[in-house]
């Protein structure tokens, strides 16, 4: 099964409803406002807490756009459809792709919201793909061109993640 198929069956099956993310909603405060790019932001939940903001949802998933309010983008990573210097904002929770090029989408001073498990978090799933994990080693690489405003890595005794945010300079 594909990435697209196996994203459709989950959003089907109910994969993405409930509550925005709970840092976005601490930090919001942190993001530059206007257009933000909402990367894997499935059926939208992130892009509730950003009212007024002009929100692009991007994702892999048809399943999960044909619910999501607002302009939608179908995409397959890394070689999304934007040009260069397009957004102020980008939120990308639980997706990682070292591919993806941040810094670039963003303009001047724009901000990225970063969230995914981290490689401390095969203590509780072993069974997850290490490739999808965030070594936090991988910071220089995977934020080239950013100024880190915020990284904190949360064990909640389910679940290790990593929270970056960052600033383009």
């Amino acid at each position: 099964m594909d990435d697209r198929a196996r994203w459709n069956e989950r959003y089907r099956a109910g994969h993405g409803s409930g509550e925005p993310n709970a840092r976005l909603r601490q930090y919001r405060h942190l993001l530059r406002p206007w257009l933000a790019l909402d990367l894997a932001g499935g059926a939208g939940r992130n892009a509730a807490l950003l009212a007024g903001w002009t929100v692009i949802l991007a994702d892999i998933s048809d399943e999960a756009l044909a619910h999501a309010p607002g302009l939608c983008v179908l995409v397959k990573s890394p070689a999304l459809p934007f040009r260069a210097e397009s957004f102020d904002t980008i939120l990308c929770t639980y997706f990682l792709d070292p591919q993806v090029d941040f810094a670039a989408l963003l303009k001047p001073r724009g901000t990225l919201f970063f969230e995914t498990y981290t490689t401390a978090d095969a203590k509780y799933r072993p069974d997850f793909p290490s490739a999808y994990r965030l070594d936090p080693k991988q910071h220089s690489t995977l934020f080239r061109g950013l100024a880190t405003i915020l990284w904190e890595e949360h064990d909640d005794g389910t679940r290790v993640y990593g929270t970056f945010i960052g600033r383009k300079v």
